[in-house]
């Protein structure tokens, strides 16, 4: 087993700050920052992300802090990355539906158990107004992110477990998508049972279980789907099937089933009458249902 990753984001693991005589080198001083910045975030939010609370935190100059990011905002979505890299290492097993629900349940849990919902809800609401912080999150978290999930996709198409054809990023914004969908815009409660029915459903889709690839429409005919199996007629839906069905020859017809009342309506106003029922949409296949809403007469 073995992980995908990116590299290039220094964090200290201890939340000590060391100061001592002496200038640090800059590494050690982004990753104090960063560090400082990511407590600071989760714990209160991200309005409390300031220079001036971050440097004191971290022991640097607020200059520096100014010098290497444009805006408290893009320090925050650095800070977020920094702080959540470990759910970036994206597992390969071997089993893509197994590497998949496990990626999706860490990064579940990152947002419910260890408080990151709020700040992350928050710092793509300010993205939505501060440049500087969208460019940040885009490249600094969302597009290293999507891309780590689309190697993994890759390798998995390679080994036979995607089908050739399989839209990649259609997969991940099925599956990560669902949950900021309804972290942002529905607002509902979830957790990370949600992982393997988005999962399950991202790889095997809605049709049913050991369905084939479906038909084109044109030539979905057969029995119980088609005016042939006695499909059920459009201009009698809520109201029972059609009693018409079509025998295969346009104009001749079954009778209508026994115990199917003929229903009655008036015309609207202004209308043609003799018409209880608009024209059936099976007529132009061969549906022996009238335009007069009752069903060819045997011959």
């Amino acid at each position: 087993m073995h992980s995908l990753s990116i590299s290039g984001v220094a964090m200290s693991e201890s939340s000590a700050v060391q100061r001592g005589r002496g200038r640090r080198p800059a590494a050690e001083v982004r990753a104090d920052v960063l560090t400082a910045a990511g407590r600071i975030l989760l714990r209160d939010g991200m309005q409390a992300v300031r220079f001036d609370r971050v440097a004191a935190e971290a022991g640097a100059s607020k200059t520096t802090l100014y010098k290497w990011w444009p805006s408290p905002g893009a320090l925050a979505a650095e800070a977020y990355f920094a702080q959540s890299r470990r759910l970036l290492d994206f597992p390969d097993t071997g089993d893509v539906r197994a590497d998949l629900v496990a990626q999706l349940r860490s990064f579940v849990r990152w947002l419910k158990d260890d408080g990151a919902e709020k700040p992350l809800s928050e710092l793509i609401g300010a993205a939505q107004m501060d440049e500087s912080l969208a460019q940040a999150w885009s490249e600094s978290y969302a597009l290293p992110r999507r891309e780590l999930a689309r190697q993994r996709l890759r390798i998995a198409r390679r080994q036979g477990q995607l089908r050739e054809d399989a839209d990649l990023d259609i997969i991940v914004d099925q599956l990560w998508g669902a949950c900021y969908h309804r972290l942002l815009v529905l607002r509902v409660p979830f957790d990370e049972s949600i992982a393997e029915r988005l999962v399950d459903q991202a790889l095997h889709g809605a049709a049913p279980r050991g369905a084939g690839r479906p038909e084109p429409a044109a030539t979905d005919r057969g029995a119980g789907r088609g005016p042939a199996g006695g499909a059920p007629c459009g201009a009698s839906r809520g109201r029972g099937r059609c009693g018409a069905a079509a025998t295969g020859t346009a104009g001749r017809a079954a009778s209508p089933r026994r115990g199917v009342p003929t229903p009655v309506r008036r015309p609207r106003a202004g209308r043609r009458s003799g018409s209880p029922w608009p024209a059936c949409a099976a007529v132009r296949r061969g549906c022996g249902h009238g335009r007069t809403g009752s069903a060819v007469r045997r011959r």
